[in-house]
Formats: structure tokens, sequence, C-alpha cells
């Protein structure tokens, strides 16, 4: 019960249907979110050439292991390959679905999911009445190709869908930018400590910066 009134309280409803509608709404932007921010692990100066038949046998033993391991196939050209210069395998994902996402529009034209420069920003325009009816099955028909090429170790079908899927062509590189020129450091976890001071015991911060941490753990004498 206590549980039930913390969530009314935070999205302003007693209604079931509605507060549904209000958590997946929320949970495909925090995953837009993160698919706009793994764009910043796309390196369009990494080169690293292999030869071939190297590269599709660690294709197959990808296709082996796991659906979400796929991703990081490379593509082929003539008798080398270049290695695909996203970082992480799991912000290459999360940028796939947020591209696709943006590929999906209803009958009438509608989109599910579009994201505009404006100015130094992007906008983030996400359809919430197309979510059921559009994007959910787009995705699991996706997934489903995904499993079938996995299973069935088809390693030319499934470099050719995720070649397609994790291309950034002009418009992502200017997301890109955009969200590497708006990206704000890591923020630190640095707990006070107690000490005494003239018999009383006091709590003492430490600026939320690397020197900070360094001279907590100084102070501690860890």
């Amino acid at each position: 019960m206590k549980l039930a009134r913390t969530t009314v309280r935070l999205f302003r409803t007693t209604k079931k249907a509605h507060l549904t509608t209000v958590v997946v709404f929320n949970a495909y932007l925090q995953m837009i979110s993160l698919g706009l921010r793994g764009v910043l692990s796309y390196n369009p100066t990494k080169q690293v050439k292999q030869v071939l038949h190297l590269q599709k046998r660690r294709l197959t033993t990808i296709y082996r292991s796991g659906v979400k391991h796929m991703i990081g196939y490379v593509s082929c050209m003539s008798n080398t390959v270049s290695m695909n210069p996203h970082l992480s395998i799991f912000q290459q994902a999360r940028f796939a679905i947020v591209k696709y996402l943006c590929s999906l529009v209803d009958q009438s034209g509608r989109n599910v999911l579009r994201i505009e420069k404006e100015g130094a920003n992007l906008s983030i325009n996400l359809d919430k009445n197309l979510l059921d009816s559009v994007a959910r099955p787009a995705i699991g028909q996706l997934c489903l190709q995904l499993h079938i090429r996995r299973c069935i170790a088809d390693v030319d079908g499934g470099m050719a869908l995720y070649n397609e899927l994790t291309r950034l062509d002009e418009t992502h590189l200017s997301w890109r930018a955009i969200v590497q020129a708006q990206q704000q450091p890591r923020p630190l976890f640095l707990m006070p400590r107690t000490v005494l001071e003239d018999g009383e015991v006091c709590l003492k911060r430490y600026p939320t910066t690397s020197a900070g941490i360094i001279q907590s753990w100084y102070e501690r004498e860890l």
C-alpha cells in the first residue's frame, strides 16, 4: 500500500491504465536518451584491418554466444575488414534502437519518433499513442529476426541487417556533435567523514572532484 501511494504521488494518477502508459512512455524516453548518448561511443577515426576469414570465424562465435553480442560484428570489404568504430557494443545497440524507432510510421504516415535539431539542442518527439500499436510489434519483429539469424548462424544476413541498423549518416553525426557539446562530467560519489574538533564531532565534506576524492582517502589514511 505504501509503494502504491508513492507511485500515485509520483505520477499524479490513480488510474491503472494511464499509469501503465506513463511508465512505458518514460521507459522509451530513457532508452532514447541512452541511445543518443550512445553515439559518443562512435569513433570515426578507428580503422583496424584484419584478414576476412579470421573475422568470419569470430562472427560465428558471436552468433552462437547470444543475440546481444551480435552487435560487435564488422563490415566486410574485399579481402579485409574494417573494425566497427563503435567503442561499446551496448551503446551501439541502444543507438540502433533509436535509429529503428525513427524509421517507424503508422498507416497515416505519423512518425513514432522524430529527433530534430533546435539550435544547439536536440528535440525528441515521441508519439505515445503509437507505442503499443506500432513500436512494440515492430521491435518484436526485429528481435525475432535477430534471434532467427543467431539460431541458424546466418553471418551474412546478420551483418547486412546490423550494418544498416548501426550505420551513421550525416544526420546522426550532427546528433553526435550536439550530444558531445552538451556532455556533462560524470558525477562523483564522495562520502563525507566525521572528525573531532575541540571535543565535538563535526561532519567534514569534500569537493566532488578527483582532488576531493584523493584528499578524503588521504585524510582517512586508507
